[in-house]
């Protein structure tokens, strides 16, 4: 009895362990160091405050879509405020941050650590930005694909924060596992059945035999683009696809990821380490991935020869200033119905200062 009493135990504390998941090792850290129930089950898609505190100030913690705990930091911001804004991820940085400074988790004192990560307070001292609630005024310069610039009025002083628009720093993970992360949730990806319409945002412009053309602007050069193809069939506006015309066909299957059936995709990722080959990833998985993180997607087209197209697909997150670039080899086969596999080869998280247009012009796989 005793023994199947400690067996019991064993379990119920590995079960423990494991009940929380969470988006980066960091934000594992840092939950425990203030002190975060190991135990608690957190449901998907909540931002709540509360559930944890450090040095008597209540934390924001919030989980993404999967139930991975994504935030966990002071609330320094209002939630409309955020909400208007239209992205979490700076706000979710200063947050974080400055907790993090106070936590010191690599043993760095405050100052030292934002001289590493050029994290810098322009005016103002540590104590100001310590003091920042959710009614501090505060304006948001968004230097595109290079910084940020806040200002708070802490009575009668004003508080300036500036910090580079990088990836790693704002999300909290090195390249390393920056690449695993877009392994893991790429695989746990579920699309949504009409997600292809979200892409739809740009103006509307008419081709002639009642096809109309999305904008969707250009990236690095013309033959870089966000255009969709949609077609009127009584009445109604569907996606463009016909074997007639592969290059208009494959380009929006491949900003939007929609098709008549799911397409498998061979994805290979190119790490700093040993890359990997994924299977089991569906052309549908990997542009919902891309959007998710807020990414505006692009296709070149570089060749075709009847039976195969390649191209390029681009991700752009301005906002924290990187690229997917995804070399893509798509049977035209697909476009009759026939079952073939697409094969593709992405270079994750590529700051933009290193994006050119070499990445569609050469033959890079």
């Amino acid at each position: 009895m005793r023994v199947l009493t400690v067996i019991i135990s064993f379990a119920m504390a590995a079960y423990s362990f494991a009940a929380t998941a969470f988006y980066t090792s960091r934000l594992e850290k840092i939950a425990r160091a203030v002190g975060f129930d190991m135990s608690v089950v957190m449901p998907p898609g909540i931002d709540t405050t509360g559930v944890v505190s450090h040095g008597g100030r209540p934390l924001r913690v919030r989980t993404n879509a999967n139930g991975d705990v994504s935030h966990i930091g002071y609330k320094i911001f209002d939630d409309r405020v955020i909400g208007s804004y239209g992205s979490t991820d700076v706000f979710d940085f200063i947050e974080r941050y400055v907790l993090e400074l106070d936590l010191k988790l690599d043993g760095r004192s405050a100052a030292l650590r934002m001289d590493v990560d050029n994290v810098k307070i322009v005016r103002g001292d540590m104590q100001m930005l310590r003091s920042v609630t959710p009614q501090t005024p505060f304006t948001i310069e968004e230097i595109t694909r290079r910084m940020y610039r806040l200002k708070w009025n802490v009575g009668r002083e004003e508080l300036c924060l500036t910090f580079p628009a990088d990836c790693q720093l704002m999300l909290g993970a090195d390249v390393l596992e920056l690449e695993n992360m877009l392994e893991r949730d790429v695989m746990r990806m579920k699309p949504l059945e009409n997600g292809w319409k979200q892409a739809l945002n740009g103006k509307e412009l008419s081709a002639g035999d009642n096809v109309i053309i999305v904008d969707g602007g250009k990236y690095l050069s013309e033959l870089i683009r966000g255009d969709i193809y949609l077609t009127v069939r009584n009445g109604e506006k569907e996606l463009y696809c016909d074997r007639k015309n592969p290059s208009r066909s494959v380009g929006n299957i491949m900003l939007t990821g929609h098709s008549v059936k799911e397409l498998p995709m061979r994805l290979s990722i190119v790490k700093y380490g040993d890359d990997t080959v994924l299977s089991g990833v569906t052309v549908r998985q990997f542009v919902a991935f891309c959007r998710a993180q807020g990414c505006k997607l692009y296709f070149g087209i570089k060749k075709t020869d009847g039976r195969r197209l390649t191209g390029t697909l681009f991700a752009l997150n301005e906002r924290m200033a990187y690229n997917h670039v995804l070399s893509v080899d798509f049977p035209l086969g697909i476009l009759s119905g026939e079952r073939e596999e697409v094969k593709a080869v992405v270079y994750p998280y590529i700051p933009l200062q290193n994006v050119t247009e070499r990445f569609f012009i050469q033959d890079i796989e």
